[in-house]
């Protein structure tokens, strides 16, 4: 911890003189300027085009929107990209009343998939993303997916991005970025509240405004608020969580900004892997499902019904804690050079009592269990530095981008994996569930609940990087073409602290790439081609089977590399017209997956396989259009693709969908009268199964109908129906009897105000 916190102070006393020197450096040439006018504040548009690092929303409409940083590090259109992301609006949350990542990207969004209920676990074009962005800086969520009590937008950024994100900042498959409400000039807000069946109730409010205004500062804050509470279908799980977050944006003159941005989130509960499979059902896959093979179909055992639970909610539970503060420096240097500067401690403690059912016997109705005490301690220093230069002639622009990353983390484990091979909960007949045994085994005085199968273990790590990327614009911004690299420099240690042994990751100095050409065929419609490397530094360990007690060997780092061409457009036919969309072909590999296999005696658990590739399509497109009676919005996805295994290329890789589809519309009328405003709409998604482990998890398909009607432009009611066919899905299975499912259907009624 003293070397982490010596560290820390050390990048501390670096990045301060910076700061200074680079505020001094833009309160000087205002100066300089006109020293016997001073200046105006900014006004709300000096303000939205202070920074090429800020992002304004000003030309959405509907379910589009066009600008983004995720790709670039500084504010782009889509359409000069060579980048495939795809960008769900404020609309696209509000009108599927999203309260977590995966209820967006069912519809939204092109070649992602769901891979966990708990957590922000996806998989983009089939691989693996664990945990997210906020602000494009890294972010684990936990046990629980991110919260949107105080998200704006989220951004999807397909294929290897560390070239712009940063060394660790996400996955090679790509990540998900929440982008949170900013603080305005504007006096605003809303409050919203949300009932529904299973005692579901959650409020939500945000508030902005200006807080201080003189002729040369403004002071503008942004405060949000939230809390859940809901009982579920099985006895074991439950909701509660409780959110406070806030920003204050402070504008020194025109050209010079300093922003903060935190927030506490408390969740206590326990949503987890409580379904078990048919066993009976362990035969080999027919050829109408290729791709795959010797895996049993993944059914839900006839007693895994929506009640069934392998324990009470008293003897599990989550209690986890996050919170956040980031702070962000901009300012205009000179005419044509800007600088931004980062800084964020993210951390969060999660106490852990997740009992939970792990294998099914052979009889199909015995389940085994385990009993899994754990604490994780996460604690993240994150800093970056990014300049800017743009140089323009009358033949070419250059855009040069010169940057900086510095992480510093610490992560800590204890755990017990405590089952029936060593004095664990016995086995549970789920034919007719009996826990009264339970309570003498929890009864048991056992000092930290710890048997002889412990793993305790202790991370430390730091990874710098700096990065050079050039983006030369050509025959009036026709031809754009980008080329960056990134070099990282990762070091730490891992500590096991159940066997004594110390890891040190080597100090080898990586690098990757990015090149890519934009073509503007017309300002409404690009081509481009990107070739993209990436490497993401891998924290943790491998499982291995004895006693089950998961201490194998540290998870090797991961290389993504991606070749990908595509066209995109954004055409406004008129002011009532908008069509915008994209399409790509991907070619992708991946070294190292982290994926579940067999550890032996029928055990599964974490290993990483050699390498996964995948070659795909895949579409995004949308429409906004008037009609004389009101506006039409929708969204279209579609993906095909096919992946492979380097051990077996007839085996399709793990957790891979080879296609997804999905339409989400509404009509909403704007005639006039009493019913003004009132909108009505639905979507539709479906895709094909996955392997998942030893099993073939089967496709599904999932549809949602919504409405809203609004008064006086300020009150509203709205009804969200999820998953209307009223169906547990299976969407993930670690083990026979640790499967997720998705909720049935769910009513919500949520009457909103805002002014």
């Amino acid at each position: 911890m003293t070397t982490i916190k010596s560290t820390a102070i050390s990048l501390r006393r670096k990045l301060i003189p910076c700061v200074a020197l680079a505020a001094a450096s833009a309160l000087m040439a205002q100066t300089r300027t006109d020293p016997a006018t001073p200046k105006p504040g900014p006004t709300d548009d000096e303000t939205l085009t202070l920074s090429p690092f800020l992002v304004t929303d000003r030309s959405d409409s509907g379910y589009g929107s066009s600008q983004t940083m995720s790709g670039n590090r500084t504010s782009k259109a889509l359409i000069e990209l060579p980048t495939s992301i795809s960008l769900i609006s404020k609309e696209v949350i509000e009108d599927l009343g999203a309260t977590d990542v995966h209820q967006l990207l069912r519809f939204g969004v092109s070649g992602v998939t769901q891979n966990q209920v708990i957590s922000d676990d996806v998989n983009i074009r089939g691989f693996r993303s664990i945990g997210s962005l906020r602000n494009g800086i890294p972010q684990g969520s936990g046990i629980t997916p991110n919260k949107m009590y105080d998200v704006e937008r989220v951004e999807v950024i397909k294929g290897p991005a560390s070239m712009v994100l940063g060394g660790s900042s996400t996955a090679v498959g790509g990540a998900v970025n929440y982008i949170t409400i900013k603080p305005s000039s504007i006096q605003s807000g809303f409050v919203d509240v949300t009932a529904g069946d299973n005692n579901y109730f959650r409020l939500s409010a945000t508030g902005k405004g200006p807080l201080y205004k003189s002729k040369d500062f403004r002071a503008d804050y942004r405060v949000s608020v939230g809390g859940l509470t809901s009982d579920r279908d099985k006895l074991i799980e439950t909701d509660k969580e409780n959110f406070i977050g806030g920003s204050v944006a402070l504008y020194f003159g025109p050209n010079t900004s300093v922003e903060l941005t935190g927030y506490n989130l408390h969740y206590t509960g326990f949503i987890y892997w409580n379904d078990f499979l048919d066993v009976s059902n362990n035969g080999v896959i027919n050829n109408w499902t290729p791709n795959v093979k010797n895996l049993g179909i993944a059914r839900l055992n006839q007693y895994s019904t929506a009640e069934a639970s392998p324990f009470r909610a008293k003897d599990a539970g989550f209690d986890a804690t996050y919170r956040q503060l980031e702070a962000t420096f901009l300012t205009k240097l000179t005419e044509n050079a800007n600088l931004r500067i980062y800084a964020n401690e993210y951390k969060y403690d999660d106490i852990q009592k997740y009992s939970r059912g792990i294998t099914m016997q052979q009889n199909n109705y015995m389940m085994n269990r385990q009993d899994i005490p754990r604490v994780d301690k996460n604690l993240r220093w994150f800093y970056q530095m990014d300049f800017l230069h743009k140089f323009t002639t009358k033949w070419v622009t250059f855009d040069t981008l010169l940057g900086a990353d510095a992480q510093i983390l610490k992560f800590d484990t204890t755990e017990s994996v405590n089952d029936v091979t060593n004095g664990g909960p016995a086995p549970l007949d789920m034919r007719n569930p009996d826990y009264s045994a339970d309570d003498a085994y929890f009864a048991k005085p056992m000092p930290g609940r710890g048997l002889p199968a412990l793993t305790d273990r202790l991370v430390r790590q730091q990874t710098f990087t700096y990065y050079a990327q050039e983006n030369l614009s050509l025959f009036k911004d026709r031809l754009i073409l980008v080329g960056g690299l990134r070099w990282f420099n990762p070091s730490g240690t891992r500590t096991n602290r159940a066997t004594k042994v110390i890891t040190t990751d080597a100090e080898i100095q990586t690098k990757v790439h990015k090149y890519g050409a934009v073509i503007r065929v017309t300002p409404w419609l690009s081509a481009y081609y990107t070739d993209a490397q990436n490497i993401q530094v891998q924290i943790g360990f491998t499982d291995r089977f004895k006693a089950n007690d998961q201490l194998g060997a540290p998870l090797q780092n991961q290389r993504g590399t991606n070749k990908e061409w595509g066209l995109k457009t954004d055409y406004a036919l008129s002011k009532d017209i908008r069509l915008y969309g994209s399409a790509a072909h991907y070619k992708m590999a991946l070294t190292n997956v982290r994926t579940f296999g067999d550890l032996g005696n029928g055990v599964e658990g974490i290993i990483q396989s050699a390498q996964d590739s995948g070659e795909g399509y895949e579409a995004d497109g949308g429409a906004s259009f008037a009609i004389s009676s009101g506006r039409i919005d929708t969204i279209v996805t579609w993906t095909e693709g096919d992946s492979q295994i380097a051990a077996d290329p007839t085996v399709q890789a793990a957790g891979y969908v080879k296609r997804k589809k999905s339409i989400m519309a509404k009509y909403t009328y704007t005639g006039g009268g009493l019913l003004n405003n009132a909108m009505i709409g639905a979507g539709y998604a479906e895709q094909s199964g996955k392997r998942n482990g030893n099993f073939y998890v089967p496709g599904y398909t999932v549809a949602d109908i919504f409405a809203r009607y609004v008064y006086n432009k300020r009150l509203s009611v709205q009804l969200n129906l999820s998953n209307i066919g009223n169906e547990r899905i299976i969407i993930a299975q670690g083990a026979s009897a640790l499967v997720q499912t998705l909720d049935p259907m769910r009513t919500r009624l949520t009457v909103k105000y805002q002014w």
